[in-house]
């Protein structure tokens, strides 16, 4: 199995001030670093390229020409996913100083979690690590995996209210599960949570100016927002918050600052909700702040970097 880290501060190389992910290669590879090309070689390469076309197709294959790679969705900062693996940890693994995050909407170009799902998972994405589909993924198929899990999708029609309606099909199933089991020994059967990113639809004048992204993000916006399983809302402005280029990979600077508001939801399965340690810290301005903090711009600090001469300067930066 092949695994790309592409937004993981300690798993990239800068060239020439590019930034390229290291694709963790078979052991044989690392065996023999000196040996010649062998086949394990070149079915990896082949599988690079896969995923290289692939996905430079599906984001309207125009990197060719502006190497801006289409319409590819960029991905939220590694200190975010740092900060929630550390903030949402159940009370039930205190031998951990944080929990593992699965990413429901990934790439191997563009991940943080070693746990992910993608659009390519049964024939491409699964030989770089890839869980499952996103989605659709079966029943139960969450819980074996983790308690947490972030979704930045696609800000496609049909795509985000399939999302949402799944979601609570998997929080009702975990709580299911949850009222069957007989285990009294604090197993986290049950314990769910997912962390949203989609577009902010409160404000009436983008409504109204016939914004296109939130237009398509309002009705699964709403459904999240009135949800049995709705636990937070935490807006972030725009020209506040900031992400990583999805591009990231082919272009010269790293980060880009949002134009737009972003919604942060947190869906929870009723029993992870009683959580007595997890569940305070959601609603604590301390846990917003935090978060705020995380997902805060670095747009302009790259910049400044880089015309005070800084070359290799694409890195996502610890506070």
């Amino acid at each position: 199995m092949f695994h790309s880290i592409h937004n993981n501060k300690d798993e990239q190389d800068s060239v020439s001030g590019l930034s390229i992910p290291k694709i963790y290669v078979p052991p044989m590879e690392e065996r023999s670093k000196s040996s010649d090309y062998t086949p394990a070689t070149n079915i990896f390469h082949h599988l690079v390229f896969c995923v290289l076309v692939r996905y430079a197709s599906l984001s309207g294959g125009q990197q060719l020409l502006d190497l801006r790679g289409g319409g590819m969705q960029g991905a939220i900062h590694s200190q975010v996913f740092d900060f929630l693996s550390k903030n949402l940890k159940s009370s039930s693994i205190e031998s951990l100083d944080h929990c593992n995050i699965m990413e429901c909407f990934a790439s191997p170009l563009n991940v943080y979690s070693s746990h992910f799902c993608s659009v390519f998972h049964e024939d491409l994405d699964c030989h770089f690590g890839s869980y499952g589909n996103s989605p659709p993924v079966p029943m139960g198929f969450f819980g074996t995996i983790g308690q947490v899990h972030e979704a930045n999708p696609p800000f496609a029609p049909g795509m985000m209210e399939l999302m949402v309606k799944q979601m609570e099909e998997h929080l009702q199933f975990s709580d299911s599960l949850a009222n069957n089991s007989k285990s009294d020994d604090g197993h986290n059967e049950g314990k769910l949570t997912f962390i949203v990113i989609v577009p902010s639809c409160e404000s009436k004048e983008l409504n109204v100016n016939g914004n296109k992204i939130t237009k398509f993000a309002k009705q699964s916006f709403l459904s999240m927002l009135r949800s049995p399983y709705f636990a937070k809302h935490i807006i972030l402005k725009a020209r506040e918050h900031g992400y990583v280029e999805a591009s990231q990979h082919m272009r010269p600077t790293r980060y880009k600052e949002s134009q737009y508001n972003t919604s942060v939801f947190i869906l929870q399965s009723h029993t992870a909700s009683k959580d007595e340690k997890c569940t305070p810290k959601l609603t604590s301005n301390i846990f917003e702040n935090g978060l705020r903090e995380a997902f805060s711009s670095r747009h302009l600090q790259e910049l400044n970097e880089r015309r005070c001469g800084g070359t290799n300067i694409i890195i996502d930066k610890m506070d």
